[in-house]
């Protein structure tokens, strides 16, 4: 049994997520806006290992609200749910380690005259070397653009019914500038459901809803290809959080009747 409520998509985020989504951005974005490395000192050692550069460092405490670490969405060569940044302080040096399923992978040592070290793992697994020429890998994005700025471009291709455009869009500055969040996977969802592409648009809604599961409308706009696929339990579950995250919906009503009918 199905009911009648209104099928249609939106493509609304709350400003208190956006917010959100935008303070966790700019914290990364800190991190990806790198310099070169700075040159190699003849006394440097060839290897060192990760005790010998953490060696005095202490937790940063610009970062002491999060456990010392934030969340790395995109890896290029390392991607992963437990991708993080670490970041230390070592005297007038900030030391930011990249980690990887418990394993360092790349670490940064930014000095206070503005040079950067960066110690990139060895075939080992146990010591650094200085990255010469090159930051390790995942560290290699130079200067992504703003956030604000992707985010608009993306609203106003959605806004000219270019959805063809903002999908490739969206996906370019997912993979090549690192900027990987829950409101970017919802918007390129909500347009390949526009085109009717709903094998893309189902994962990409998940993934937004994983990224961030405050996003009522992916929980809606899912259930409703559900729905319409004839799929009611895959479509109820997402309907029950939607209406507890946006309980004032007009539809609301008719939502628990459908519901209610397919349980």
């Amino acid at each position: 049994m199905t009911s009648s409520f209104d099928i249609s998509r939106t493509a609304r985020l709350s400003g208190p997520v956006a917010g959100l989504l935008l303070a966790g951005y700019l914290m990364f974005a800190a991190s990806a806006l790198i310099l070169m490395p700075s040159p190699v000192q003849a006394q440097t050692p060839a290897r060192i290992y990760y005790s010998d550069l953490l060696l005095d460092a202490r937790p940063d405490p610009a970062f002491a609200d999060s456990g010392g670490k934030t969340r790395r969405e995109v890896l290029p060569g390392v991607t992963g749910p437990e991708t993080w940044v670490e970041h230390f302080v070592k005297g007038d040096d900030v030391i930011e380690t990249l980690t990887y399923n418990s394993l360092i992978y790349g670490i940064i040592v930014k000095k206070k005259d503005g040079t950067n070290e960066y110690w990139a793992l060895n075939d080992d697994k146990k010591t650094y070397a200085l990255s010469e020429g090159q930051s390790p890998s995942g560290w290699s994005i130079k200067n992504p653009p703003a956030y604000g700025d992707v985010i608009d471009k993306v609203k106003a291709l959605i806004a000219a019914q270019r959805f063809d455009d903002a999908v490739t869009y969206i996906t370019e500055v997912t993979r090549n500038a690192g900027l990987e969040t829950a409101e970017l996977y919802f918007y390129r969802a909500f347009c390949y459901d526009q085109l009717l592409e709903f094998t893309y648009a189902k994962p990409d809604y998940r993934r937004a809803i994983s990224l961030d599961p405050t996003i009522a409308d992916a929980y809606f706009n899912l259930g409703v290809i559900y729905r319409n696929e004839g799929n009611p339990a895959e479509a109820v579950p997402l309907f029950e959080r939607y209406l507890v995250l946006y309980p004032t919906d007009t539809r609301a009503e008719t939502i628990r009747s459908y519901i209610n009918a397919n349980k």
